[in-house]
């Protein structure tokens, strides 16, 4: 009695651990989204790193230009030996007089010391253009991670793709394992001929070798996926089907949209710095030097001297040259207005494709239900003739091959019903799903 109690007990203990394994199985299997992946590839793209070298690069341009707020300071210095020097004779002889001549040779050592005053707001106009600058490669470079989108989602669709072809198989061979059971009896029976039931076998090597060549591409196809999000991707990792929805798109929410925008006004903010290079510019100066001769040029010994002064700088004539440069602006600032309509364009022929595949595979959504119902019924029948032996293994095998391509259609066209979405909305720059 007590052997049997213990046998139940360890049958109960067995069974609840099996439960336990499978539970834990379950739920340990990754679950993968389109968004995942989607994050994953913008964080893990090399070029991410390019955006906070964009941002250093800016801060000390920035930097370099509002140097020119501070004064600057500059030693200068010269020896030179001329053939003539300045002489004063005077040619009376009441007069006693005797004006030395400076030296042939000459020396000196200046401190320039300057600071700007005014400059007609350039220094300020011209942190804006780098600023302006800073924001168009940004922007720039947002496009280039952009483009990286849809190959997440060819890659993404290709597995889900891949993986609905392998259930189909897998429950194809399935089929034909159950037939090849009765079929091998009826053949021992002679009921069957040898053929049939060689004819269910090479089926089943045919179906075999299409899982061999599935199984290798789901590898190659989270391989690429693993690439892209920079993250290891098991192929056991159940990848969801999206639930995007269709946008209402009224205006584009591309990268490159934002591009052209900010390209355009970083000319027009250069024009507007050729506006403030020709203001006036005020600046005062030091100069404090040593040499022979000094500000007494007729001097013939070393001395020290000192100038204090401000100086003023205005190019009051320039030959139509900024305004030149203004319609150079002006001309890169249309030709960027056309690039934006030419993209613009392009979007929306891709945008009108993208929605009428999606009408079409909604169509044919439909349609397969009807057909694999139909299929699958037909498959049904010969396979209740050929239990009777009124149908043989060949025309069942066509029926259940014409039902098996069906399924795979129908599994088809869902996902790329829904790929059809995701992709109308990565066109559309609409990924916050």
């Amino acid at each position: 009695m007590k052997s049997k109690g213990s046998e139940i007990l360890r049958n109960i203990i067995l069974t609840i651990g099996l439960l336990v394994f499978l539970i834990g199985s379950v739920f340990s299997q990754d679950t993968l989204s389109i968004d995942a992946c989607l994050k994953m590839s913008a964080e893990a793209h090399p070029l991410r790193g390019k955006g906070e070298l964009i941002k250093q690069k800016n801060d000390l341009a920035v930097q370099n230009i509002q140097t020119a707020w501070y004064p600057s300071f500059n030693i200068n210095a010269k020896a030179s030996w001329q053939s003539e020097v300045t002489s004063i004779k005077v040619d009376n002889p009441m007069i006693d007089i005797n004006i030395p001549s400076p030296s042939h040779d000459q020396y000196n050592v200046t401190l320039d010391i300057a600071q700007l005053v005014w400059d007609g707001r350039g220094v300020n106009k011209e942190k804006l253009l780098q600023q302006s600058q800073n924001m168009t490669e940004l922007a720039s470079l947002e496009k280039d991670l952009y483009q990286i989108n849809f190959s997440v989602s060819k890659a993404y669709f290709s597995i889900l793709l891949l993986q609905e072809k392998l259930k189909i198989i897998d429950n194809v061979m399935g089929v034909i394992d159950k037939r090849i059971t009765v079929a091998e009896n009826s053949v021992q029976n002679g009921v069957l001929l040898r053929y049939e039931l060689d004819a269910l076998k090479a089926e089943k090597v045919k179906m075999n070798r299409q899982r061999t060549e599935i199984t290798t591409q789901i590898e190659s196809a989270f391989e690429t996926l693993t690439m892209l999000t920079g993250r290891q991707i098991k192929t056991s990792t159940a990848l969801s089907l999206p639930s995007w929805s269709m946008p209402n798109v009224t205006s584009l929410r591309r990268p490159e949209i934002d591009m052209f925008t900010l390209g355009a006004e970083h000319y027009a903010t250069a024009a507007s710095l050729l506006n403030a290079k020709r203001q006036p510019k005020l600046a005062a100066f030091t100069q404090a030097g040593y040499g022979k001769p000094g500000l007494d040029f007729l001097s013939d010994e070393f001395n020290e001297w000192l100038i204090v002064g401000v100086k003023l700088q205005w190019n009051i004539y320039d030959w139509n040259k900024v305004k030149r440069e203004k319609q150079q602006l002006g001309i890169q600032q249309d030709m960027t207005q056309l690039n934006r309509q030419s993209f613009e364009r392009l979007i929306q022929i891709e945008l009108q494709q993208a929605y009428r595949n999606l009408q079409l595979y909604k169509e044919l959504v439909e349609q397969d239900e009807q057909l694999v119902a139909l299929r699958h019924s037909i498959t049904k029948a010969v396979e209740a003739k050929l239990e009777n032996g009124v149908a043989t293994v060949t025309e069942y095998l066509t029926e259940l091959s014409n039902e098996t391509q069906a399924r795979l259609e129908q599994k088809s066209h869902q996902i790329l019903m829904h790929q059809s979405i995701v992709n109308y909305n990565l066109i559309a720059g609409n990924i916050n799903q």
